[in-house]
């Protein structure tokens, strides 16, 4: 199950069943979040490993994504950072079956080959962790009749049979810098040809620009919104089409 609080520890909201019910056996659960706010989780279902996104602060999951197919994969970790997710999981509880790892460049959607930072079998307990395009993993090892922990580091590159195709999903990520004072990056998919709105409201719900009102085809958008004259405050920006609504904070700090 989920579980989010605002603030922490206050109050809660859910808990959410965010795996398939339809499964008995889902344990292990990992957790990473992005800059973007962007979460993912995955844990084992019965010996695979699985996972899901949520691009509205968990009130909304994708389809459920199976990572790896297997029967014995435990211990698994998670990391995401911009658009990359780093998964590493143990293949074999108290054995012999190495470690793997799969790595996304669309956030979780599609993941590359299975590989490993090891070519050892007698490991367990791997960690990882993504600083901007940096992937940082950890685990134990067996090494000379000891067990040590070992550590790698590897650059991560987009994948290109990714790239080229339109998101799976609509979605708003959250802008960057946030707070800002000058000038902040909006990104946002879009999933299908729709009519695409995107406008900034101030916190009693009243419009104050619309930075994107038209039909656009599908694809990954950006643009830069300009802080200009407007005082400092809370302020809200909601992407909207025929399917798809989605609303990020916006703050302005000088």
């Amino acid at each position: 199950m989920a579980s989010t609080s605002r603030p922490p520890g206050n109050t809660w909201f859910g808990p959410d069943i965010i795996s398939e019910e339809d499964t008995t056996f889902s344990t292990l659960p990992a957790f990473a979040t992005n800059e973007r706010g962007d979460l993912v989780a995955i844990w084992n279902d019965g010996g695979s490993i699985v996972g899901r996104i949520s691009r509205s602060e968990g009130s909304s999951w994708s389809p459920q994504t199976v990572i790896s197919r297997g029967k014995n994969a435990v211990f698994s970790a998670v990391a995401a950072a911009n658009e990359f997710v780093a998964a590493i999981w143990d293949n074999d509880f108290g054995g012999y079956g190495g470690i793997s790892l799969k790595e996304s460049s669309n956030e979780g959607l599609e993941y590359c080959p299975e590989n490993s930072p090891t070519q050892g079998t007698a490991v367990g307990e791997p960690s990882a962790g993504i600083f901007n395009n940096l992937l940082h993993a950890v685990w134990s090892e067996e090494v000379g009749g000891d067990w040590e922990i070992l550590y790698r580091r590897g650059i991560l590159t987009e994948n290109p049979d990714f790239a080229p195709g339109p998101p799976k999903l609509f979605a708003l990520k959250q802008n960057f810098p946030n707070p800002f004072n000058d000038a902040t990056h909006i990104a946002y998919d879009i999933a299908q040809e729709s009519h695409v709105t995107l406008v900034l409201y101030n916190v009693l719900g009243q419009e104050v620009i619309r930075l994107v009102d038209g039909v656009q085809s599908p694809g990954r958008y950006s643009l830069v919104f300009e802080a200009g004259d407007y005082p400092t405050g809370v302020y809200f920006s909601r992407l909207k089409t025929g399917f798809f609504t989605e609303t990020r904070k916006i703050i302005i700090a000088r």
